[in-house]
């Protein structure tokens, strides 16, 4: 391992996604405390009980109050992977649960990795463009965060410096990335890119 071995940043994947939405917010594009199908496109928070009481905002979202269910991204892999869609609808092949509010938004914390799927969702709708390349556009290339990636697998090139999972026994095992939901966790990136992004903030 080194400074520049390529590592799964895991959630703090979120911290890059909120650095995107804040800037947006900076400039007057996105409002933290609207109701987030102002902005949505392909599809919507749905409306219930919860959410006629309270909307659903980016604020929320961003700070796991938007009460959202707690779940994980399993999906078949046997055949195509899911689309973005599928895993807010909670369809097959998607194997989570639906971003649908189960919980008054704002009455509670509850850690909700959907919500920055929604999150994601949000941003390439209102920018018109996939997350890999609204962060290369907005945080990666002005932070010179060269090895820093949405886009997995890696290269071949680079997957000679991909850290690996390992098991309790230290045998490699396949790394966890989810095809379609990103803004969560699916950020690749270095030690060095991301002390980049840390120096910044």
């Amino acid at each position: 391992v080194t400074p520049g071995s390529f590592f799964e940043a895991a959630s703090t994947t979120k911290a890059v996604v909120a650095a995107i939405v804040l800037g947006l917010v900076q400039e007057g594009k996105l409002d933290l405390d609207v109701d987030v199908n102002t902005y949505l496109r392909s599809w919507h928070v749905a409306e219930n009980d919860f959410t006629r009481a309270q909307k659903v905002t980016l604020r929320l979202l961003l700070s796991n109050r938007a009460g959202l269910p707690m779940t994980n991204f399993p999906y078949d892999e046997k055949g195509a992977p899911p689309t973005l869609l599928q895993v807010l609808k909670g369809e097959a092949p998607a194997g989570n649960k639906a971003a649908a509010v189960e919980l008054l938004p704002g009455g509670k914390w509850q850690y909700a990795n959907i919500g920055y799927v929604v999150i994601q969702q949000l941003l390439e709708d209102v920018m018109g463009k996939p997350l890999e390349q609204i962060a290369r556009e907005r945080v990666f290339a002005p932070l010179k965060m060269a090895s820093s990636t949405f886009v997995y697998p890696l290269s071949a090139e680079r997957q000679k410096n991909e850290a690996l999972p390992h098991d309790e026994q230290g045998a490699p095992g396949a790394p966890g990335m989810h095809p379609a939901a990103l803004a969560q966790g699916g950020l690749m990136t270095t030690p060095s890119d991301l002390a980049r992004f840390a120096c910044e903030l």
